[in-house]
């Protein structure tokens, strides 16, 4: 299963306009790194330098992600899981919500096709 299928299986999540409150350091598959990477390449994103400030996700640039098409599969889940930890604190309205287990499996996949991947090279 491909990153793209596995993030298919996320419902849609709309997130309050200029709100960067959920953005912070979050664990990145493999996979997703390599995506992350061409995308900021072929982008020419910048990316912030964290300095002192190690809670704020490098990629929130003027309150906006600025790799939101290829974002980790953690970022695509907040929101729209039941989990009491990723719950939106502004009022941000999920398809529909997402047992926690179901989450948890979406997780596992995106490091499971990153594997994957790495076995196939």
């Amino acid at each position: 299963m491909t990153l793209n299928e596995i993030y298919e299986r996320i419902p849609a999540f709309k997130c309050v306009s200029g709100c960067s409150a959920c953005c912070g350091i979050v664990p990145i598959a493999p996979a997703e790194i390599e995506n992350i990477a061409s995308y900021i390449a072929m982008n020419g994103v910048q990316v912030r330098v964290l300095g002192t400030d190690l809670l704020t996700c490098p990629y929130v640039v003027n309150e906006r992600c600025s790799i939101h098409s290829v974002r980790p599969a953690l970022c695509r889940i907040f929101g729209v899981t039941n989990d009491k930890y990723m719950r939106c604190p502004n009022g941000g309205k999920a398809a529909r919500i997402m047992p926690k287990g179901e989450a948890d499996e979406i997780l596992a996949s995106v490091f499971q096709a990153g594997l994957k991947e790495e076995a196939r090279r």
